[in-house]
């Protein structure tokens, strides 16, 4: 009995280490079951993202198209066909993951393809802002609204 008591001391200490660990930088939540001695992650990251509700709502996702290596992007859609927003994936050893609106695409889309072809104007603005973080700061300087995940 006594040992047993100390392996539930043991694991409750490493849990807590475990919990702050995982719930400070990742946003992840920890649910502990002790009867039947299991820990579950629940990932909150979903419920703060665009990405998450379009899940949720049963939007459409297109495949991912290259921009300019390592840019790819994709289109989402609602059921009836309406643009529900588009995500910009920057693929490096560091991932960025931006989110926009169809509105706020749209925005950005007027403001810097001047009504060109979208996927040749997207790879024109990216080969004349070669800094990585110049689709982040043509966002912000355009006051367009995003979210953000880095991984």
């Amino acid at each position: 009995m006594c040992g047993d008591l100390l392996r539930v001391t043991e694991f409750f200490r490493d849990v807590k280490q475990t919990a702050w660990k995982i719930s400070e930088p990742t946003g992840f939540d920890l649910v502990l079951n002790v009867e039947k001695q299991e820990l579950r992650y629940k990932e909150d990251r979903m419920s703060l993202s665009y990405s998450g509700a379009w899940h949720r709502e049963g939007n459409r996702f297109e495949e991912r198209i290259l921009v300019k290596d390592p840019v790819y992007y994709r289109h989402v859609y609602t059921e009836d066909g309406i643009l529900s927003g588009v995500i910009v994936d920057y693929e490096l050893a560091d991932d960025f993951h931006y989110e926009l609106t169809g509105d706020a695409w749209k925005q950005f889309s007027a403001r810097y393809f001047h009504g060109d072809d979208e996927l040749q104007a997207f790879r024109a603005f990216l080969a004349s802002n070669q800094e990585w973080s110049a689709f982040e700061k043509a966002l912000d300087a355009a006051g367009i609204e995003f979210k953000k995940e880095t991984f």
